[in-house]
């Protein structure tokens, strides 16, 4: 299973909160979308919306008891977090970082990984839907 995710941060918009969202496929040559999610997170930047998208796509491996999964997101900056290649400076971004780690552990062979926006679309059309339709 690989599940794509990402987020929708309006920071023009006060009391507005972000979007996270996934979609889950299977399949390499021609991937079968299994769950599509979008929800409403507390987010104070864009980081931390992409930090809450990945912790909502690692949940959702947990949940379905995947025991081999591939989370991809189009936030390098995530990956070198979660990954302990970048120290998270803010304390809200730490937080959100020790909590997908611990998603994590619980999954045998997962693996977090980069991938362009133009390979993240499934889940930017999640998000960017959810977000226009909350409006």
């Amino acid at each position: 299973m690989t599940v794509f995710c990402d987020a929708a941060f309006f920071p023009l918009r006060p009391g507005k909160p972000a979007w996270a969202g996934f979609a889950a496929t299977a399949g390499r040559r021609k991937p079968v979308v299994l769950a599509r999610i979008a929800r409403r997170v507390p987010a104070g930047d864009s980081l931390e919306a992409e930090l809450r998208a990945v912790r909502l796509a690692v949940a959702h491996v947990v949940r379905t008891g995947a025991r081999r999964a591939t989370v991809a997101t189009d936030c390098l900056w995530v990956v070198k977090m979660v990954t302990g290649r970048m120290a998270a400076g803010n304390p809200r971004h730490q937080d959100v970082v020790a909590r997908i780690r611990a998603l994590l552990a619980l999954v045998p062979e997962v693996k977090l990984r980069w991938v362009p926006r133009e390979k993240n679309r499934a889940a930017h059309r999640v998000c960017a839907g959810a977000a226009k339709v909350a409006r």
